[in-house]
């Protein structure tokens, strides 16, 4: 049996977000030192927007711009802020007063758009979003909204994310009604991410993914706290983590990871190996893993500088928006 995925909210990795200003918020630039104190959802930062955005700071303090994480793609103003972010499929753009992200694909099969409206706490991070999506294909229509909140520990590690939402579709001429929640959990220890755990469930259906870390011998130092696509799985909020809008990546860079995935159905695990490369001032260069690709930095990140990433190069067909906090699963 054969299962079929109509997502109804974009995820984090569907979805370009920025931290709040610099007057607001000092920390812009993703380190690996210590915040020192608790970092939970809440608060709501500002709606101007963060002049570094995407910027990543070496140890030497030399700060540069993330331009393209894999497939992913982002672009700046010429403040510093995002202006937009393309993940492949769909480009996503950014308005300010409120915070907010647009994006709208079609082809002949579909046609989705999205809006996502953004909150960020003390430390700029991402504290809440309100979300709602409108997806049209040729089984019916697809209307949804609802709220993520997201907590952080005091060294700005993500560890909790919250979703709820609610919505209807159309088949065949009938409207059904539904609610749904996705949790995700993260688990850390000195450091390092040891497990991310994800459940799903509508009343209807149910769904949960792990992916469990190991550090080998030969693991390398993550000097920047980045997150990278080796370790991040695209289907459990990745995109944004490779440009630091949900805090500090590990410090050590995971050898190897396990990803297993259940439904009320199918269960199935992938092992993945994962290496990297780094540059001299000891950012990620090439990674391999869960995703094979490159990281991509601008030569400047000072306030004021301009890059444009290049869009990525997709190996698999346009499939519009289908990442989403919350979905409906159909079996055909």
């Amino acid at each position: 049996m054969k299962m079929n995925f109509s997502d109804f909210f974009v995820r984090m990795n569907k979805t370009a977000f920025v931290f709040a200003t610099a007057a607001v918020c000092a920390f812009g630039a993703v380190s690996c030192g210590d915040d020192g104190d608790d970092d939970d959802a809440g608060g709501g930062g500002s709606a101007a927007g963060n002049t570094e955005s995407g910027v990543i700071q070496t140890p030497t303090g030399e700060k540069k711009r993330v331009a393209k994480a894999g497939q992913y793609s982002y672009s700046y103003n010429s403040d510093g802020t995002l202006a937009s972010f393309f993940d492949g499929d769909v480009t996503y753009n950014a308005t300010y007063k409120p915070f907010t992200m647009t994006g709208h694909y079609k082809d002949s099969n579909i046609e989705q758009t999205t809006s996502d409206v953004i909150s960020l706490n003390g430390k700029g991070y991402i504290s809440g979003l309100k979300l709602s999506v409108e997806n049209i294909d040729s089984e019916g229509k697809d209307v949804s909204s609802g709220n993520v909140s997201f907590s952080y520990d005091g060294n700005g590690h993500l560890t909790h994310v919250v979703a709820k939402g609610s919505g209807y579709y159309t088949e065949e001429g009938k409207k059904y009604n539904y609610t749904s929640k996705s949790e995700y959990t993260y688990t850390w220890e000195g450091g390092k991410l040891l497990k991310m755990a994800y459940n799903y469930s509508d009343g209807y259906e149910k769904e949960s993914s792990t992916v469990e870390y190991t550090y080998g011998s030969n693991a390398k130092q993550n000097v920047t706290c980045q997150y990278v696509p080796a370790f991040i799985d695209d289907d459990m909020i990745a995109a944004f983590f490779y440009i630091g809008y949900y805090g500090k990546g590990p410090s050590v860079l995971p050898t190897s990871c396990k990803v297993t995935n259940k439904d009320d159905e199918y269960s199935d695990t992938e092992n993945y190996t994962c290496t990297y490369t780094l540059n001299s001032d000891g950012t990620v260069n090439t990674f391999t893993g869960i995703e094979n690709g490159t990281m991509v930095y601008g030569n400047s990140a000072s306030a004021g500088s301009k890059i444009a990433a290049n869009p990525a190069i997709m190996k698999k067909p346009a499939r519009g928006l289908y990442k989403g906090f919350f979905r409906r699963i159909r079996n055909k």
